[in-house]
């Protein structure tokens, strides 16, 4: 077959085969432009969603993060920080009425973390500390809008926790706390969560050295357990817990059906003297996972409020003693 009779067998095809196989071709390219428009509207939908969770949380104070500027100078840090808040939604007022760098706050704290877990899980050596962290004490005046926020407002008293960047000599703020809680009550009691060490329990040990009778508590995440109270088949746990007198509350950040860490958790507790009350309080955990074993975290533990009680750590569990 020379190349004529090809071509003459080529014009005898039908035209409407031609025409199917252009509209086929043209119906998968369409069905698949739809598919990628819809896929791409999904998309914008959950990131739209998202933001908007995200911003719903933030305009009611649920992630109220410092809108800080870095500066050489760690009052300006400071400074611009507490003024940052003017510039949020709920915010109708905020005036500073004082702030400088306490070197007494700066001296007790830097103490305070040399050597301690937390300040190796943050890459702060002794070194690092003694150069570079300082505590900067502000007091200041905020007014919020209460239809758009759920913070108190009025007079508030702050340590501001700054470190140095090495190389551009600017102060951040890394953390936060009030006077009261600073100054006052013993410093955080530092546990940290080894689940390979065989020799230590996997749980943050609260012992009372109080008299009492019982202990009734409850925790918002992770699981309370009676590790000193083995019923011969297993150790009594849960979000709620007590225990009784001679035995200590343990709190561990493994939840039930899951292997995520709880890297926070509020823990409340009464003190019963048989039927009657006589304490009550609460604690606050905060953890942060190791950055070079992922498996563990160093966490801390503070009492809140006005309880009467305090809060030291032992020598002898790892974990906290609290006594009236």
């Amino acid at each position: 077959m020379n190349a004529s009779h090809i071509l003459d067998a080529l014009g005898t095809i039908d035209d409407k085969y031609i025409m199917e196989a252009k509209e086929k071709s043209f119906m998968n390219t369409t069905k698949k432009a739809r598919s990628m428009k819809r896929t791409l509207a999904l998309v914008a939908v959950i990131a739209a969603l998202l933001a908007l969770c995200g911003f719903a949380a933030y305009q009611l104070g649920w992630f109220d993060p410092w809108l800080q500027k870095p500066s050489a100078n760690p009052v300006q840090t400071v400074q611009s920080a507490i003024e940052g808040q003017a510039g949020k939604e709920y915010t109708i007022n905020v005036r500073v009425d004082e702030i400088k760098v306490d070197e007494d706050e700066t001296a007790r704290v830097v103490e305070m973390y040399s050597g301690s877990e937390l300040a190796q899980a943050r890459g702060w050596t002794d070194e690092y500390l003694a150069e570079h962290f300082i505590v900067v004490y502000a007091s200041y005046y905020v007014e919020y809008d209460h239809t758009k926020t759920f913070m108190d407002d009025g007079y508030t008293q702050q340590y501001f926790y700054l470190t140095q960047d090495t190389e551009t000599g600017e102060w951040t703020i890394t953390d936060n706390t009030s006077p009261n809680t600073s100054a006052a009550a013993p410093a955080p009691v530092l546990w940290s969560y080894q689940p390979l060490l065989s020799s230590k329990l996997p749980a943050f040990p609260f012992a009372f050295r109080i008299p009492h009778s019982t202990i009734e508590a409850e925790c918002d995440n992770g699981m309370l357990i009676g590790y000193d109270d083995h019923d011969g088949t297993a150790y009594p746990q849960g979000k709620q817990l007590s225990v009784s007198n001679g035995s200590a509350l343990y709190w561990t950040p493994q939840t039930e059906g899951s292997e995520e860490l709880a890297l926070s958790a509020e823990i409340t507790f009464t003190i019963y003297d048989e039927a009657n009350v006589i304490y009550t309080g609460s604690l606050s955990v905060l953890g942060e996972s190791a950055g070079d074993k992922p498996a563990n975290a160093i966490y801390s533990a503070m009492l809140n409020g006005d309880s009467g009680l305090l809060m030291e750590q032992s020598a002898e569990t790892g974990g906290a003693i609290i006594f009236a």
